[in-house]
C-alpha cells in the first residue's frame, strides 16, 4: 500500500526565525508565506513493515470398513504478521469415530481440540499503533519526537504487549436408528467451550501517553463460553399414492449459551513486576454473566409429485429465556416448491433451453432479544451515608415484558435453467424479506427515574433484491483443456420503513455520521458536504470559495447495494489446475476519518499546505478544520483480483516412486490487485470489525496480500 506521508510547511516569523504551521489558510489570509514545504515519512524513514510469514504443517489419516470408520487429522501452524509483535502460534487436532453397531444401528463421537496464543499489535481507532502513530505523526523528523504522534517512536510502542490466549474443546455424539423400513429415529449432544485470555501489559517508564500508562500498566480478562446443544430427530418415508412420494420429519431441540466473564486491571505497577498483585493504584475488577436458553420443536412434511412437482411445509415453535415474560410461543412457519418444467410432456425440445425449473419459497425466522433486554434488574453501588459506605443499589434494566424477537418473513421467486446443452447454466432469485418487531432502544423520559434507554420492538426494515448466478463450460476437450466461468451478483435495496414515533438514530464514528431514519437505508452516512466549489483561477483555495451544505444531508448507504465475483477455473491435461477469482462490491460509501484526522485533527495531510494541490481537496481540507466530517465520506466501490491460484498434480509413476500415491503443488497469491477511486488505504476497512452498521476507516492495517506454496501428499 501507499501509504501517505505526513506534511507542514515552513515560514519566517516577524523575528526572522524559521517556524513551522504556514497553512493554506493562513497563506490566503496573508499571516504567512510559505517558504517550503516539511515532509517526512515515518513509515519509509524507519524500517517498519517485515515480511511476514506463515508456515502450516498437518496430517490426517482415515480407515477402517464397514462397521467401523475413523478419521484423524492434526495442524500445527506459525504465523508472523507484516508488523512487529504481531504473530500467532495454533496448535489443532480431530478424531472422529462411526460405528455400526447393528445393521439398524449407528453411532459416532467427533472431538476436536484448538490452542493458540496471539500476540496483537494496537490498531485502529488507537493513537498508540505503529501504523497509526505514523500516519498521526510529525512532517519533521527531529531528535526530540522523531516524527512520530505523542513523540513515542515504535521501539517504545512494542513495549506494550497485547496477547490472547483460547483454548476450545468440542464433542459430540450422534445415534441414528432405524427400528422400521419406514422410520429412522436419530439423536445429537454436543459442547463446545472456549476458555480465553485477553491481556495487556505495558511496563512502567516506557510509554509516556494519558495518566495510567506511564506507571504501567495491566489488563487481565478471563472469559468461557460454553454451548451446549441436545436433539431428537426422526422422519418417515411412505407413499400416498403411485403418483406422490412423501416423508414427514419432526424433532426437538435444547441449547444453551454460557458466558461468564472476569475483568482485571490496574496501574502503577513496581517496575521489574508484570503482575495485577503489583498494581498499586486505578485498580478495578468486574464480571460478566449471560445464561440463554432455548427449547425448540419443529415438524416438516415434504410431498413430490411424479418426480416433478414437490412441495415441502414446516412449522416450528421457539421458547427463549430472553423473551418477555408476557410471551410464550414463536412459531415461524415455512414453504417451499419447485416445479420441474421440463419434465412436462409439452415442454419443447430445444437446444438453446434444455432444463427448466421454476421455485418458489416462503418462511418466516427470528431474531432474538439479548440476555435481561427483558428483564428489570438492579447494579450494585457503594452509597456513601452520613459518610460512611453502605450497600445500595441502582437500576441496570428497566426491563420490558412484552418484548419479543424481531420477526423477518421473507420469500422468494425464481428459476433455473439450462441453456445450450447445459453447457451454460442461469440461477435467477428474486427476493423479498421484511423484519417487523426491530428491537429498537427507545429513550426514557428521565423523570422515570429508570434507565436512558430500553429495548422495543418497533420497527419495521425491508430489503429486496435479485441475486444472479451464471455458469458455462467455455472450453470442453477431456484430456487436453478444460475452462469454466462463474459469474454471480446480487443487488441489494434496503430500507427503514418504519421508526414508530422514535427520532432518528443517530451513531457512527464522530458521534453523528450515521443514522437509522425512515425512508432510508439502515446505518446509512449522513453530513455536511461541499454543495458548490469555485476555486481562483490563480491561488489557493479559501473558504470563500467553497460552499458546506447548511445541515447534513444524506450521503450513501454503507453496505454495498451490489456484489459481483467472476471465477475461472481450467484444467489442462488433468494435472495443472488454474483458478482466478475477481470481486466487486459497489453502490456503499466509507467514512474515510484517517484522512480526516490527519487533516482536521492533528493537521499533517498534504492538501492542507501544499498550495498545487487538486483545488477540490484543498477544500476538503478546510472543511475538516470545520469538522464536516461528511466531506470525506467517500465512495467505496472497488474491484479486487482476489486469488490467483495455479495446481499442478505429478504422474502417478512419479508419485509411486517416493512412496505415495498422489502429489501435488499448489501456488496461489491472494489480494494482487485492487482498482477503486477510493482515497483511503482500502476500500475495504472498518475499524468497528463485525459490529452492526457502524464502519468506518480510521487507523486500521489494510489487508495483506499473501504468497502461499502449498504441497500435498497423499499414502
Amino acid at each position: 500500500h501507499d501509504y501517505p506521508a505526513n506534511y507542514n510547511a515552513w515560514w519566517t516569523d516577524p523575528d526572522g526565525n524559521p517556524a513551522l504551521g504556514c497553512d493554506i489558510e493562513f497563506q490566503a489570509a496573508g499571516v504567512c508565506q510559505a517558504d517550503s514545504l516539511a515532509v517526512f515519512h515515518p513509515i519509509e524513514g524507519v524500517d517498519l513493515f517485515r515480511t511476514g510469514h506463515n508456515q502450516t504443517y498437518g496430517a490426517n489419516v482415515q480407515g477402517g470398513g464397514a462397521e467401523s470408520r475413523y478419521y484423524v487429522s492434526g495442524e500445527i501452524q506459525e504465523n508472523q504478521g507484516v508488523l512487529p509483535g504481531n504473530d500467532l502460534e495454533r496448535i489443532n487436532f480431530r478424531a472422529n469415530y462411526q460405528n455400526a453397531i447393528r445393521d439398524d444401528l449407528d453411532v459416532g463421537l467427533r472431538t476436536g481440540y484448538t490452542t493458540s496464543t496471539a500476540n496483537i499489535p494496537q490498531n485502529d481507532n488507537n493513537t498508540l499503533g505503529i501504523l497509526s502513530g505514523a500516519l498521526l505523526g510529525r512532517a519533521v523528523d527531529d531528535e526530540g519526537s522523531r516524527g512520530w504522534f505523542a513523540g513515542i517512536h515504535p521501539d517504545d510502542l512494542l513495549q506494550f504487549e497485547t496477547a490472547q490466549q483460547v483454548d476450545r474443546f468440542m464433542v459430540s455424539g450422534d445415534a441414528d436408528w432405524r427400528p422400521l423400513d419406514w422410520l429412522t429415529l436419530g439423536t445429537t449432544v454436543g459442547m463446545d467451550n472456549v476458555e480465553r485470555h485477553d491481556n495487556s501489559f505495558v511496563p512502567p517508564n516506557t510509554i509516556f501517553f494519558g495518566a495510567t500508562l506511564p506507571t504501567g500498566e495491566r489488563i487481565s480478562n478471563r472469559i468461557e463460553v460454553e454451548s451446549y446443544t441436545a436433539r431428537l430427530t426422526g422422519r418417515t418415508s411412505y407413499s400416498l399414492t403411485s403418483d406422490i412420494e412423501a416423508n414427514t420429519g419432526f424433532g426437538t431441540e435444547f441449547t444453551r449459551e454460557l458466558f461468564q466473564g472476569t475483568y482485571a486491571s490496574g496501574s502503577g505497577l513496581l517496575p521489574g513486576t508484570r503482575s495485577l498483585d503489583a498494581a498499586a493504584q486505578d485498580f478495578s475488577v468486574s464480571e460478566a454473566f449471560s445464561d440463554v436458553r432455548t427449547v425448540a420443536g419443529w415438524v416438516e412434511q415434504r410431498i413430490a409429485w411424479q418426480d416433478r412437482i414437490y412441495v415441502n411445509a414446516s412449522i416450528r415453535a421457539d421458547d427463549d429465556s430472553s423473551f418477555g415474560e408476557r410471551l410464550d410461543l414463536i412459531w415461524y412457519p415455512a414453504v417451499s416448491t419447485s416445479w420441474v418444467v421440463d419434465e412436462e410432456e409439452w415442454f419443447p425440445q430445444s437446444e438453446f433451453l434444455t432444463s427448466l425449473r421454476a421455485r418458489g419459497a416462503f418462511g418466516r425466522s427470528g431474531l432474538r432479544p439479548g440476555f435481561r433486554d427483558a428483564l428489570l434488574f438492579f447494579d450494585p453501588e457503594t452509597v456513601n451515608v452520613d459518610g460512611n459506605n453502605e450497600p445500595g443499589f441502582s437500576i441496570g434494566g428497566s426491563g420490558n415484558p412484552d418484548l419479543r424477537p424481531e420477526i423477518s418473513t421473507e420469500y422468494e421467486l425464481g428459476f433455473d435453467a439450462g441453456l445450450l446443452g447445459d453447457r451454460l447454466g442461469l440461477e435467477l432469485t428474486y427476493f423479498n424479506k421484511t423484519s417487523r418487531d426491530a428491537l429498537v432502544q427507545r429513550r426514557l423520559a428521565p423523570s422515570l427515574g429508570a434507565t436512558t434507554t430500553r429495548f422495543e420492538n418497533l420497527g419495521e426494515v425491508v430489503n429486496q433484491g435479485v441475486e444472479i448466478v451464471l455458469d458455462a463450460r467455455l472450453l470442453d476437450q477431456p484430456g487436453l483443456l478444460q475452462l469454466d466461468a462463474t459469474v454471480s451478483g446480487s443487488f441489494l435495496d434496503n430500507e427503514l420503513t418504519d421508526l414508530g414515533d422514535v427520532e432518528p438514530i443517530i451513531f457512527g464514528l464522530g458521534g453523528d455520521t450515521q443514522r437509522h431514519q425512515e425512508g432510508y437505508p439502515l446505518g446509512g452516512y449522513w453530513g455536511q458536504r461541499i454543495t458548490d466549489l469555485q476555486p481562483p483561477a490563480e491561488g489557493l483555495v479559501t473558504f470563500d470559495d467553497f460552499t458546506l451544505s447548511e445541515q447534513a444531508e444524506f450521503i450513501g448507504p454503507s453496505l454495498p447495494t451490489r456484489e459481483a465475483s467472476l471465477s475461472l477455473d481450467g484444467l489442462l491435461f488433468d494435472r495443472v489446475g488454474v483458478r482466478v477469482l475477481l470481486d466487486h462490491q459497489g453502490g456503499h460509501y466509507l467514512n474515510n476519518s484517517t484522512r480526516f484526522f490527519r487533516c482536521g485533527t492533528v493537521v499533517n495531510c498534504q492538501e492542507l499546505y501544499d498550495p498545487t494541490a487538486d483545488p477540490m481537496s484543498q477544500a476538503e481540507a478546510l472543511a475538516a478544520l470545520a469538522q464536516a466530517r461528511g466531506t470525506f465520506v467517500e465512495s467505496a466501490d472497488y474491484v479486487r483480483l482476489r486469488e490467483v491460484a495455479l495446481s499442478i498434480s505429478a504422474p502417478a509413476e512419479f508419485a509411486q516412486r517416493l512412496g505415495a500415491q498422489g502429489l501435488r503443488l499448489t501456488l496461489a497469491g491472494r489480494n494482487l490487485a485492487t482498482w477503486t477511486d477510493y482515497s483511503g488505504l482500502d476500500p475495504e476497512l472498518n475499524m468497528s470489525g463485525q459490529a452492526n452498521f457502524n464502519t468506518a476507516d480510521f487507523l486500521t492495517q489494510p489487508p495483506l496480500r499473501t504468497l502461499t506454496a502449498r504441497v500435498s501428499v497423499d499414502f
